[in-house]
C-alpha cells in the first residue's frame, strides 16, 4: 500500500518544479509587459516633442531600424538540427 510518506517526497519535486515555472513565467510576462510600456511611452514622448517642434524625427529612419531589428529576431531562431535534442514535434528551446 502506498501511503502519503511514500509520495510526499515526489508530489514536493513535482510540485515545487511547477511553482517555480509559474512564478518565472508570471515575472517573465511583467517584464516584457514593463518593456512594452516603456517603449510606447518613448515613442509617444517623440511623437509629443516633435508636435511641439523641440525636436525633429525622421520616421522613416526609425522604421527600417525596427525592420531590421525584427528581421533580425526572426532569422536568429534556431533549428533543431542545431540541438542534439528535440521536444514536442520538432521544437527547439535554448537557442
Amino acid at each position: 500500500m502506498i501511503t502519503t510518506t511514500d509520495i510526499a517526497p515526489f508530489a514536493g519535486t513535482v510540485g515545487g518544479g511547477f511553482f517555480l515555472g509559474f512564478i518565472a513565467g508570471y515575472a517573465i510576462k511583467k517584464v516584457m509587459r514593463l518593456a512594452v510600456v516603456i517603449i510606447g511611452l518613448l515613442i509617444a514622448a517623440l511623437a509629443y516633442l516633435e508636435y511641439q517642434r523641440i525636436l525633429s524625427v525622421d520616421w522613416t529612419r526609425i522604421q527600417a531600424v525596427l525592420q531590421n531589428g525584427i528581421i533580425w529576431l526572426t532569422e536568429r531562431q534556431c533549428t533543431c538540427e542545431d540541438h542534439a535534442f528535440k521536444f514536442w514535434n520538432s521544437k527547439c528551446f535554448g537557442c
